[in-house]
Parts: structure tokens; sequence; C-alpha cells
């Protein structure tokens, strides 16, 4: 999970900033490349809602940063329905006028990835 969180996090930096809204608009449609871009729109919307921002490390790093671990920890509590704790992760980190968005991204990431995200 923290591979895939971090090729995200590459495609984040790649990407456009409207592409956050044509995230939010392929919920519901089946497929990976849907995942990676709805993965990407997530860390973009952290990528600008996160202080400080976060720090993803680059592929292949042998160690896991306290943020990659944070979103493991946030994509867990919502894939096995600890909404509670995921909405108070996101409050820890997020401004206010990123949280909704963050939230509604990362829960249905935590749903597509489905017992991946509760055990990792």
């Amino acid at each position: 999970l923290v591979e895939r969180l971090r090729a995200w996090g590459s495609a984040a930096r790649l990407s456009r900033p409207g592409d956050l809204d044509r995230a939010c608009a392929t919920i519901g449609e089946p497929g990976a490349a849907l995942e990676a871009v709805q993965g990407a729109a997530l860390l973009s919307a952290l990528a600008t809602g996160c202080r400080p921002p976060l720090t993803l490390h680059r592929a292949g790093a042998r160690e896991a940063s306290r943020d990659e671990l944070w979103l493991v920890r946030l994509l867990e509590r919502l894939a096995t329905g600890d909404e509670g704790s995921a909405r108070f992760l996101v409050a820890r980190r997020v401004a206010p006028v990123a949280r909704r968005r963050a939230l509604f991204l990362a829960r249905r990431i935590a749903e597509s990835l489905g017992p991946e995200a509760a055990v990792a």
C-alpha cells in the first residue's frame, strides 16, 4: 500500500489542478486506472491542504515516512468503518477547506482497495 501511495504521489505532482474534480467525477466507475487517478487526486488535495506539507519517499525506499504511515492509517480506518478515527486523523493534518474532499476521496479509495486497506 505504501508503494501505491508513493506512485500516486508522483502522479499528483504531475497532474493538473482540474484532475481533482475529474477524480471525484469518476467515483463508481470500475478499474485500476481510475483508482490511480483518485489516489493522485487525494494526494493532490492533501498537498494543498496539509500543513506542514506531506512527505512521501520515492518508490523503493526502505522505511515509510510519518506521513505515509498516517495515510495508511487513514485508509485502514475508513476500510474498517471507523469514521470517527478517520475524521480525527484528517482534522489533525488537513486544513478545514480541504477536509471534506480529502475524506470523500480517501473513503472511495479505501472502498475500492477493500481488504487490502484494512490489513495495511
